[in-house]
This record gives C-alpha cells, sequence and structure tokens, in this order.
C-alpha cells in the first residue's frame, strides 16, 4: 500500500466544504510527521515523498525517491498538481 484515502480513516466524511478539506489537509500533514519518523531508519539516507490531495477525495500517497525511476507524478509538473490539487512533500 503507498497511499491512504484520508476520508476513509474518519469513516468516509464528505467534502462537501472547505472545512472539511482543510481538516483532512491537516490531518495528512500531521500523517507525514508520522510516517517520516517511523520510516527514517529504514531509508538509508533516502529521500520520502509525499503526495497530499485530490480532486475528489484527499489522499497521501507516498514513495521513497530512486532518483532514476519514474515517480508518481513529475516533480516539476506545476500544472498537473494544481490541477489534482496536490502539494508535494519531501523529507530527507
Amino acid at each position: 500500500m503507498n497511499h491512504v484515502h484520508l476520508d476513509d480513516l474518519l469513516g468516509g466524511l464528505p467534502l462537501s466544504t472547505d472545512g472539511a478539506r482543510e481538516a483532512l489537509v491537516a490531518l495528512g500533514r500531521a500523517l507525514v510527521e508520522v510516517y517520516t519518523e517511523r520510516a527514517r531508519p529504514f531509508l538509508g539516507g533516502r529521500e520520502l515523498i509525499f503526495y497530499l490531495g485530490g480532486r475528489d477525495t484527499v489522499s497521501l500517497r507516498f514513495h521513497v525517491f530512486r532518483g532514476s525511476e519514474e515517480a508518481w507524478a513529475r516533480l516539476d509538473d506545476a500544472d498537473f498538481l494544481e490541477q489534482e490539487r496536490c502539494e508535494v512533500i519531501r523529507i530527507k
């Protein structure tokens, strides 16, 4: 598993309000901190990449950056990330 739909964690919280979306994004940022601390001992200095957001749901995707391999989305594709309402969080 490399992603989680945050609204599923809260019993399908609807995204009908901006407040609900903001709460899910805040939850996602907190999970980034937890996942980072849990994963750091196993990373061997590699970088973690998190994608937080989505159009219809708020999901958190996480990957280990391997440099030569394709990422889920190009990190420099601002148009795609904006369209998907997604932010990239990089942890070294």
